[in-house]
């Protein structure tokens, strides 16, 4: 089922006037959304905005439940710990492959996923 442009357009500058009250933010919103559309670009636009929007709020209402959960029975915490790590470990991973594929094996690669990933915090 599609919406139409015009009305999303519509009831996204109705719903930020209404929450926030401020004129010039509903009609940037306005004038942002209708040179989207008048560019081209609002399936592309939507597609993305689904995609972003829609795991994001899938995982906010399925993890967060969890990790009150984890802060509460120390056995699910305990459990979680190792999933966690890697969970931290993986972005590093992530840059390497890159990296390997343009510099190849050595210091390089190993030096610029080091540096652009987030070091995690030392376990307790």
């Amino acid at each position: 089922m599609r919406i139409p442009a015009l009305l999303l357009i519509s009831s996204l500058t109705i719903g930020v006037y209404a929450l926030r009250r401020r004129l010039g933010l509903a009609l940037f919103i306005l004038g942002s959304m209708l040179l989207i559309d008048n560019l081209g670009f609002w399936e592309a636009t939507i597609q993305t905005l689904s995609l972003v929007v829609l795991p994001r709020w899938c995982a906010f209402y399925s993890v967060v439940p969890i990790g009150i959960a984890a802060a509460h029975r120390p056995w699910l915490y305990r459990m979680l710990h190792p999933v966690l790590d890697l969970m931290q470990t993986i972005p590093t991973f992530v840059y390497l492959i890159p990296t390997l594929v343009l510099f190849g094996l050595g210091v390089v690669p190993g030096l610029i996923s080091t540096v652009s990933s987030r070091s995690p915090r030392p376990s307790a």
